[in-house]
């Protein structure tokens, strides 16, 4: 059941990266009832997304009109509070038994700052229904910051501006954290998802 809970903010995690586009609607259907899995590809400095977000305290019920979402969810990567999420996705199409790129390459510099963003996805399906978005626009990434939500209902879609065809897409995420500096921390968040996507 606790991975039941964890499975709509995950979803909403990926559909960060999608952009509100009302030309092309899809709806996602999620492929492995674990969603996540982590990165195939194996690189010693990877961490799975359960080290990015605790989603322990989450809640949700599948509804006709979509899933109704209730709870919070806790960031909990030991980072600085200085440093700076930047935050890319990459799409591949699954043809004749390979996954093939896509053009759907997005890379966010800064992750806190594009999630409260109303012209992105997250913003109308997630962060939209935080309570306390204030606080959380000052102190993320703050280790331990949770965001609080409203009760809502996410409908399983998605906007965008290219045409894909129906079919099994990979979806890869990697988080970086960067200091102060600039450079790039040792870890890196790196979680994948498999689904279908219909038009």
């Amino acid at each position: 059941m606790a991975i039941f809970k964890a499975i709509v903010l995950k979803i909403l995690f990926i559909l960060t990266f999608f952009d509100n586009s009302e030309q092309t609607i899809y709806d996602l259907t999620i492929e492995d009832e674990d969603v996540f899995s982590d990165c195939y590809e194996k690189r010693p400095e990877y961490l799975g997304i359960d080290k990015l977000f605790d989603f322990s305290k989450l809640s949700y019920t599948m509804t006709e009109e979509g899933i109704s979402v209730d709870g919070n969810v806790t960031f909990w990567w030991d980072i600085d509070p200085k440093d700076r999420l930047e935050a890319s996705c990459s799409v591949s199409y699954f043809d004749r038994g390979n996954w093939q790129p896509t053009i759907l390459n997005i890379k966010y510099k800064d992750f806190c700052a594009t999630v409260f963003d109303p012209k992105q996805y997250a913003y109308n399906a997630w962060t939209k229904y935080v309570i306390n978005a204030e606080y959380i626009k000052k102190v993320c990434p703050l280790p331990g910051m949770t965001f609080v939500m409203e009760p809502y209902t996410l409908k399983m879609q998605f906007g965008l501006d290219v045409s894909f065809k129906p079919g099994r897409y990979k979806i890869i995420i990697i988080v970086s954290a960067i200091d102060v500096d600039g450079n790039v921390r040792d870890k890196k968040i790196c979680t994948e998802l498999r689904g279908t996507i219909i038009k």
